[in-house]
């Protein structure tokens, strides 16, 4: 497993998108081997996964379910990006 940093931009919809993710094990801070927990900046998210593609897949999944729950078409997510870096954590950062 490895881990990614998932940030993103949405026109709408990122509390419940960011909560979908959150829901599937993406966490929003880090913890700090002296037991510090670091927050992540609002959108940008922190997940082990075996690839960048079930990260992209699960961003997907995430704004295509928020977009089921709209009735009316102006309410859907009609702009959105996102950018997936593996990292290795370091100075003291654990997952």
């Amino acid at each position: 497993m490895t881990d990614f940093l998932l940030t993103y931009d949405l026109d709408k919809g990122h509390t419940e998108v960011k909560n979908y993710l959150m829901n599937l094990g993406y966490k929003n801070r880090v913890n700090t081997v002296d037991g510090r927990v670091v927050e992540l900046p609002n959108t940008t998210l922190l997940i082990d996964k075996l690839d960048c593609q079930q990260v992209a897949s699960d961003f997907k999944n995430a704004c295509s379910a928020y977009n089921r729950g709209c009735v009316y078409e102006k309410d859907k997510i009609k702009h959105s990006s996102f950018f997936i870096v593996e990292i290795v954590l370091a100075n003291g950062l654990v997952g």
